[in-house]
């Protein structure tokens, strides 16, 4: 095995401090006495103690390492790198009495990212729970009022201290969570790993994120958009002869979107976060320039413009909030979007939900109202972190738990289920996610829309939406056509918003159950359908007599 996949394998534990070992016992030594092994190589270094000239045998040497976590023992008396750092490993006679010890140093040329995992979020100085708009905005305070939510301390950010604390070890922190109370940094010496670990307030550190080598980091970008006119979300007018949605009619027709449209509920005052991987070029795309933007902000450390690449966002936003009248008109033309880009579509690691994590915690800071959320999170590039079937139980993935807090604090979270045809991944399996599977134009669920009950009981997709060939803008401005629950859940998020905008007063868990009892199988629930397909007319019938 090589010692870069054994790194891949690595758990970074706390380890009890071994005792100081006693001096090597005389006319006994180690050859080597000392090695040097570089992570990135298949490296394996047998180890023999000598008495005076001859070799010991095997079966009277006992090996261990001070510190396994940098130095592990593949088979007796052979060594394996598996962390950056200096230790010794320490040959023993059969009674424990130390022999001899050898000095290795593990040298390694790879970047990582580092999740903290803290014991709690310190004290703070200057913010206090009975002054919460000193973070968060009143527009956040506001959706918690609405809806009865007491601010608490999940609320309340990681202390600076912390943060300065962390920060003078060295590395760059690249996201943060107070509600799950970590910490990732990017750092580019692995021995620092170790001295993390040291803080009094960090309880364990995983490895989230490795390369062979640093990548490009590109630069910053502003919160303006030059390319949009939109100072006030536009006015559309639909008739009943749905020509001005253009072939973006298909998208909402299975579940009478428009019938809300006609009513004149279009989703203005609505905030809506769109989480994704990208939105090429949309800041200058002339399709978008009648949407009413919030603001765009990359979470990414390695792309921290959410313009620069890729196009999966760009769809996204699309299929919710297109705003071209006999072009194209999306779910949510009325509503307004703020853009976060939180997907690194170069590699699958876990720090993306990190990433993920700290984008929610920013949409709700600033006070958004719905989240679309068509990402999902199973397998990795570390198999021991890879979200299997038996942990997506909505409360272990890290995701998973951020969508439940957001929930909590009153947002609506809708999250596509996934296109494997499995069970869902993370954050789909959270209980706070309205899970949206995929059917096609005839309305039937495709074979690649993952479904299943999930480990505690739960059935996933919540409902279903047209997802297997949506129409869609494209970064050039085009229109096409395209496959995925990535295309279903938006135009959930659409009408759900337009149903919030008629019943502003109604709470995150009336809007989503109200979709779910819309639903054509809500009686009797089954897979691949969840709750089956929702029907927006009906659900603001229902909506009216809760309101």
């Amino acid at each position: 095995m090589s010692s870069f996949l054994m790194l891949l394998y690595f758990t970074a534990c706390k380890k009890e401090k071994l005792p100081e070992a006693e001096p090597p016992a005389p006319n006994f030594s180690v050859t080597p006495s000392s090695i040097t092994l570089n992570l990135n190589d298949s490296y394996l270094i047998p180890l023999y103690v000598l008495k005076d000239k001859d070799t010991l045998p095997a079966t009277e040497v006992v090996w261990k390492s001070e510190n396994d976590e940098i130095v592990g023992f593949y088979s007796p008396g052979v060594i394996t790198a598996k962390w950056a750092g200096q230790t010794n490993v320490i040959a023993q006679g059969k009674d424990g009495k130390e022999l001899a010890r050898c000095a290795v140093t593990v040298t390694d040329s790879n970047v990582y990212k580092l999740r903290l995992i803290l014991k709690d979020k310190g004290k703070h100085t200057t913010l206090s729970l009975s002054n919460p708009s000193g973070f968060l905005s009143a527009k956040a305070l506001q959706r918690r009022q609405k809806q009865s939510i007491n601010v608490d301390e999940n609320d309340l950010p990681i202390a600076d201290e912390y943060l300065q604390e962390i920060t003078k070890i060295g590395g760059t922190i690249v996201a943060k969570s107070k509600w799950l109370k970590t910490v990732s940094v990017h750092v580019s010496d692995p021995t620092l790993l170790q001295k993390y670990k040291a803080l009094p307030f960090v309880a364990d550190v995983k490895v989230v994120w490795a390369k062979r080598s640093n990548v490009y980091k590109g630069p910053s970008v502003g919160w303006n958009f030059p390319g949009s006119n939109a100072s006030a979300a536009p006015n559309i007018t639909i008739s009943t002869d749905n020509n001005v949605y253009g072939p973006a009619y298909e998208n909402i027709r299975q579940n009478k979107g428009n019938a809300l449209h006609q009513l004149g509920f279009k989703g203005r005052n609505i905030a809506i976060a769109v989480i994704d991987a990208g939105y090429k070029d949309v800041d200058k795309n002339a399709m978008f320039n009648n949407v009413h933007l919030l603001g765009a902000k990359s979470f990414i450390y390695e792309q921290p413009n959410p313009f620069f690449m890729d196009e999966h966002g760009v769809a996204v936003l699309s299929i919710i909030g297109g705003a071209k009248p006999t072009q194209y008109v999306g779910a949510a033309p009325e509503a307004s979007y703020l853009l976060l880009t939180s997907e690194d579509n170069t590699d699958e690691y876990p720090i993306e939900e990190d990433y993920y994590v700290n984008a929610l915690e920013y949409a709700d800071s600033v006070g958004v109202d719905i989240v679309n959320t068509s990402l999902g999170y199973k397998g990795y590039s570390f198999p021991d972190m890879t979200n299997t079937f038996e942990i997506l139980n909505g409360a272990t993935a890290h995701a998973s738990r951020g969508v439940s807090m957001a929930f909590s604090k009153g947002i609506l979270v809708v999250v596509s289920a996934g296109n494997d045809g499995s069970f869902v991944g993370s954050p789909a399996d959270s209980p706070g996610a309205l899970t949206i599977g995929m059917t096609d134009a005839a309305g039937t669920v495709t074979t690649a829309s993952s479904r299943g009950m999930t480990v505690d009981g739960r059935i996933k997709p919540d409902v279903i939406a047209m997802g297997a060939g949506s129409y869609r803008i494209t970064s050039l401005g085009n229109i096409a056509t395209g496959t995925g629950t990535s295309f279903a859940a938006p135009a959930i998020t659409g009408m759900a918003a337009c149903l919030w905008q008629a019943f502003p007063n109604l709470t995150n868990l009336q809007i989503r159950d109200i979709i779910r009892q819309s639903s054509d199988r809500y009686a009797n629930p089954a897979l691949p359908y969840g709750y089956g397909l929702p029907d927006m007319q009906k659900a603001y019938t229902l909506a009216q007599h809760l309101n």
